[in-house]
């Protein structure tokens, strides 16, 4: 995910040690992702003593007095969508779809929020909104339905998708493109298990087909002792829930997907 905004290193380790980082995240999510509420509601979830280190008004440098110049530079930018300014609706609407896409789980009303902020900038032409408006239609959270077919027009229109010769293998690229997308979350802790008995102090590069059709993953090289199985199950992760609407895959005779070369970051 790409920084919009300036954040202190030190800051956001305190953040993820006060409200836990996604197992799977290979960076941690920008702390913006959460408002002052949902922020304070994370912190006191771990506990009084979490809740009184992140807040305490005897102590200086706590996480509320460290994040108030950002949040207030976000309330004025909600207000300025909320009045229609188109830039401030793509910069806030493309903030939370990343955080979205990146695990972050919102509450329907400010999900729907985001998805309206989109609608706004792609209607005035911004292809940057074009395109996460297009990703949060593909997996579902724009309205509700999971979809290729109506994902891959936008995400075509913003410029970062080609344009295919049909409808299957339009389909198949917004499918690719959220694949990979889920990919780049992934950490090497997340591949813990699948080393094996592989080295853990060095990179591991590996190379995976997948059959969206199937849903499967299947490894095509990996260094020597590594768990297969166990790297199957992690690299197949990134498909679940994804629709297969536009594939054609009732009537596809030959298996349709990519093959994706990829490195592991070292254990």
């Amino acid at each position: 995910m790409r920084a919009r905004h300036s954040i202190p290193a030190a800051l956001v380790v305190a953040v993820l040690a006060l409200v836990g980082a996604p197992s799977v995240a290979a960076n941690p999510p920008n702390p913006l992702c959460l408002d002052e509420g949902e922020l304070g509601a994370a912190v006191r979830a771990q506990g009084d003593a979490a809740y009184r280190l992140a807040y305490d008004p005897a102590r200086k440098g706590t996480l509320g007095a460290l994040f108030a110049p950002q949040q207030r530079m976000l309330r004025e930018m909600e207000a300025k969508a909320d009045a229609g300014d188109v830039a401030s609706a793509s910069r806030l609407g493309v903030l939370w779809s990343e955080c979205m896409l990146g695990g972050i789980e919102y509450a329907s009303s400010k999900r729907e929020q985001a998805v309206g902020y989109l609608e706004l900038a792609h209607a005035a032409g911004n292809r940057e909104a074009t395109y996460y408006l297009g990703m949060l239609t593909a997996i579902g959270l724009r309205d509700g339905t999971p979809s290729l077919s109506a994902a891959a027009p936008l995400l075509i229109q913003s410029g970062r998708q080609r344009a295919a010769a049909d409808e299957a293998l339009a389909a198949a690229d917004t499918y690719a493109a959220i694949v990979l997308s889920r990919l780049r979350s992934l950490s090497a802790e997340a591949f813990r298990h699948a080393r094996g008995t592989a080295p853990r102090g060095q990179p591991a590069e590996v190379v995976v087909n997948y059959d969206f059709c199937a849903a499967s993953a299947v490894v095509e090289a990996a260094p020597e002792g590594m768990d297969r199985t166990a790297l199957e199950q992690v690299l197949g992760g990134p498909m679940a829930g994804l629709p297969t609407d536009g594939l054609a895959c009732d009537t596809r005779e030959a298996p349709i997907g990519i093959r994706v070369p990829l490195g592991i970051p070292a254990a």
